[in-house]
């Protein structure tokens, strides 16, 4: 009896890890497929945002301006990591988004970064990158003819046809630090390369991880400012770290 016993626990046992295999596996299908149809996104909408019938159109430039930041060296606690921020400018921002990258999806978080705790970390904090073009760069005859992509963080772009434009002063990649969770999935609602007009509005800022005090970052303080980075041999234009405190999309404020 013993032996039976334990034959049809064991029978039992893997019917049961089975079938949690093959649920397990149809969620992550099904989550895929919402995901490559919208339907995460048309949840995430209403879900986490508020209708607005704020209308805005796409600027010739970000307003940029002065702040005084009350403490500088306070450490902040960003989707479980913390940090050290400092807040340089006020920034907003009404552009058409041309991509935006999800640095929080596992096979970025784990693949990209294989073995670069710092890396990682990196990604959490700086959960999106958004990349923004403004002024003529924008028009929407004309954006469609610019190739766009994008890679470890940096934005690629390139005209496509003769009587295309553009301007490195018109296109800005933002490194986003969500400051809440509504604005988190606000930004995860926004499609991937469709061109769609977006508003953002927050704070440029450094920061830097506690935990692995070599992730320090600073940020951009104005459009096309070079960095000292190198992609293909060539300086890069400095990216935006922007604490994102509101975001508008697709008739949703997202605060």
């Amino acid at each position: 009896m013993k032996e039976l016993w334990y034959l049809l626990k064991g029978f039992f046992y893997k019917k049961i890890c089975k079938h949690i295999k093959i649920i397990l596996i149809s969620v992550c299908i099904v989550w895929i497929g919402w995901s490559y149809a919208g339907v995460n996104r048309f949840m995430y909408k209403h879900l986490f945002g508020k209708p607005t019938t704020q209308t805005f159109s796409v600027w010739t430039k970000p307003k940029i301006q002065d702040i005084t930041d009350p403490d500088p060296n306070q450490v902040y606690n960003v989707r479980g990591h913390k940090i050290r921020k400092k807040l340089r400018k006020h920034f907003a921002l009404s552009a058409m988004s041309v991509y935006r990258d999800d640095n929080t999806e596992f096979w970025k978080w784990y693949f990209d970064n294989a073995g670069n705790d710092g890396g990682r970390v990196y990604n959490q904090v700086a959960a999106f990158d958004l990349s923004l073009a403004f002024g003529k760069t924008a028009n929407r005859s004309n954006i469609q003819k610019i190739k766009i992509s994008h890679e470890l963080n940096l934005l690629h772009y390139q005209c496509e046809s003769a009587d295309c434009h553009y301007d490195n002063n018109e296109i800005s990649n933002l490194h986003i630090i969500p400051a809440s969770r509504s604005i988190y999935y606000g930004i995860k609602a926004i499609p991937q390369t469709a061109r769609v007009p977006v508003y953002v509005e927050g704070y440029l800022m450094d920061w830097q991880s506690v935990e692995y005090p070599h992730v320090k970052m600073e940020t951009a303080l104005f459009p096309g400012q070079i960095s000292k980075q190198k992609a293909g041999g060539k300086r890069t234009v400095f990216c935006f770290q922007l604490y994102l405190t509101k975001l508008i999309y697709d008739g949703y404020v997202f605060e």
